[in-house]
């Protein structure tokens, strides 16, 4: 392999080049998981998805309860 002369300053050295695309590649990859404001990207979904499962189970178990709750009433007849 020979020398890149300026190395520093010329981009079509093979591994400056390679060091610029993995550059880019990991503020792509920032860019996804955190988006441009900090509060967006799949970091954020994944926050909201969080949020809405436990909302969801709480209702559930609110609701299971009380159709036992229910049931147990009509059975018995209290």
């Amino acid at each position: 392999m020979d020398e890149c002369e300026d190395a520093d300053k010329n981009p079509n050295c093979p591994y400056i080049s390679q060091i610029n695309q993995q550059g880019k590649d990991i503020r792509e990859i920032k860019l996804a998981l955190i988006g441009e404001n900090m509060q967006g990207g799949i970091v954020a979904e994944i926050q909201k998805f969080k949020m809405l499962w436990k909302v969801t189970i709480f209702i559930a178990g609110v609701s299971a309860t009380g159709l036992i709750g229910l049931l147990i009433k009509f059975i018995l007849k209290i």
